[in-house]
């Protein structure tokens, strides 16, 4: 059962990102972007490409589920996922630019997005398997585990697009998919599944959640830590075996906040890089009273950074079992 899960699994993920990728970059952009240059009287504010952070979510979830696939293999990692991950990216920004948009134009990038994941599927199957690499699995654990709230929580300038809980909901479920794929996998022993399902459930939880808390109120950003503190330390403590691993959980806990808030801070100051890549999509700028942020790329620093420390203490512990 747990092969099927990690064979299928990671497939799934990245079929139902592509596609929901697809239908953002074609319907959902020309939607809601402003125009450019903006009318006299519009104020070009916060979170209202909020479009692109669901498009870039669902690439990095392409990433990570091939992550998943290949048990963590570094190689892989850095020769295929990473630099299909950037080329992606890169599309993204000028399918953006050229302001693509219509049914015929969402069959093709659909079908095209399907067909790099399709082609990444064939690819893994004529490969031998790679032996399960526990510090890159811990690593897209980590990422998604801090995607899933940074996703579910996704805000626009109204808060009242349809699409907007659809792409919070994915972004969420599919980011949860991951960081669960990814911790069983990197465990030494059979997880049993009562354990993955209870995590499960309750994940789906927070991110209905995430989903439900008042954007203008003072529960979504506790909602977010508590989220991804909560996920941490269950799927390390599914990933991670032996003496100590609920102290060193507990030392991944404290963590969240320590990394979590002074990178919030830098990305609020250091707005020029998402501000010229909103320059290179050809949209409009941010006003100077708000901050362009992408958040998706601030969860991914993070979950990096605890990913690192999540490593550290796993290899800890390792090492006082051998002493």
């Amino acid at each position: 059962m747990t092969a099927g899960i990690h064979r299928f699994g990671p497939l799934t993920v990245a079929a139902v990102a592509a596609i929901w990728w697809g239908f953002a970059i074609t319907v959902l952009q020309p939607a809601s972007e402003p125009p450019n240059p903006p009318a006299p009287d519009m104020s070009v504010g916060n979170n209202v490409y909020w479009v692109r952070e669901t498009r870039w979510a669902m690439i990095v979830l392409v990433v990570l589920a091939f992550v998943w696939a290949h048990r963590g293999n570094h190689r892989r990692t850095l020769t295929v996922a990473l630099p299909a991950g950037i080329a992606w990216i890169a599309a993204d920004i000028l399918l953006d630019r050229a302001d693509v948009a219509g049914m015929a134009a969402t069959a093709i990038t659909t079908v095209v997005a399907l067909a790099v994941v399709a082609a990444g599927a064939f690819w893994s199957a004529s490969v031998p398997a790679a032996r399960p690499q526990q510090s890159g699995l811990l690593a897209a654990f980590c990422v998604a585990a801090v995607l899933m709230p940074a996703a579910a929580a996704i805000e626009s300038p109204t808060d009242v697009e349809p699409a907007l809980h659809w792409a919070g909901a994915i972004g969420g479920l599919l980011s949860l998919a991951v960081a669960l794929g990814c911790a069983v996998a990197a465990s030494s022993t059979p997880v049993k599944v009562p354990v993955v399902a209870g995590i499960a459930v309750t994940g789906v939880l927070l991110v209905a959640a995430a989903r439900l808390a008042s954007p203008d109120g003072q529960a979504r950003p506790f909602v977010t830590v508590a989220t991804i503190a909560l996920l941490l330390v269950a799927g390390y403590l599914v990933a991670v075996h032996g003496p100590g691993r609920i102290g060193q959980a507990m030392v991944l806990l404290v963590c969240v906040p320590v990394v979590s808030l002074p990178l919030l801070m830098a990305g609020m100051l250091f707005t020029g890089v998402a501000a010229s890549l909103t320059a290179l999509a050809g949209n409009a700028p941010i006003n100077a009273a708000d901050s362009d942020v992408i958040v998706t790329a601030l969860a991914v620093v993070v979950g990096l950074i605890l990913g690192v420390v999540a490593v550290g203490l796993s290899r800890f512990g390792d090492n006082n079992r051998l002493t």
